[in-house]
């Protein structure tokens, strides 16, 4: 009975990480690229592919907020309408499997507030946002939020989510009420909808 029963449990974990496929961080550079589209004032922008990501400030409400626009072939293919509010920064993480990316969207001024996450594959989808980031520490003590980015293990997809995975180190988890939790990282499996 014990030998089925660990058979069977070592079957369903295979078969659960066959489903899965590993995505790779990449390095892509962005440049100043200073440009205004109608109420937007474009910043950063990020060569990838047949894609240009440009990252600005879109000042159509009363408070500018950055955003995200992806081009393809000189047209906007998307805007991203999720928004941190007013940040310093928004700067883009990319991990590639393939031909599909998985972009990791920081926002930041003083500190890192989260991070956004998108889909592009056949189409660019923003998935989720997130509220975890990295440590800096000194000695043994906690320092102010840090890039969440060194602290990721992998990252894998399969057919209905994207599966976060971090080292086995501490990070903060954001709470709703502005307050920052220490987590350990290893035990955060962070999983998105699709």
């Amino acid at each position: 009975m014990k030998r089925s029963f660990l058979l069977i449990t070592v079957l369903f974990s295979t078969l659960i990480v066959f489903g899965q496929d590993d995505y790779n961080e990449i390095q892509i550079n962005k440049t100043k690229k200073d440009t205004v589209i109608e109420k937007f004032r474009g910043l950063n922008l990020y060569n990838l592919e047949k894609y240009q990501l440009l990252v600005g400030i879109d000042n159509t409400s009363e408070k500018p907020e950055f955003r995200l626009l992806v081009f393809e072939n000189d047209s906007i293919i998307f805007k991203s309408k999720n928004s941190f509010g007013y940040c310093y920064s928004y700067n883009l993480y990319f991990f590639k499997k393939g031909s599909d990316y998985i972009i990791l969207g920081e926002a930041a001024d003083e500190s890192i507030w989260g991070y956004d996450i998108y889909l592009l594959d056949k189409e660019v989808r923003f998935i989720e946002n997130i509220k975890y980031t990295g440590i800096q520490k000194f000695g043994e003590i906690n320092g102010p939020r840090s890039s969440l980015i060194p602290f990721v293990e992998k990252i894998r997809r399969n057919e209905s989510n994207i599966i976060i995975e971090l080292k086995d180190k501490e990070v903060y988890q954001l709470l709703k009420n502005c307050k920052d939790k220490v987590v350990k990282g290893k035990e955060q499996k962070i999983i998105l909808n699709l």
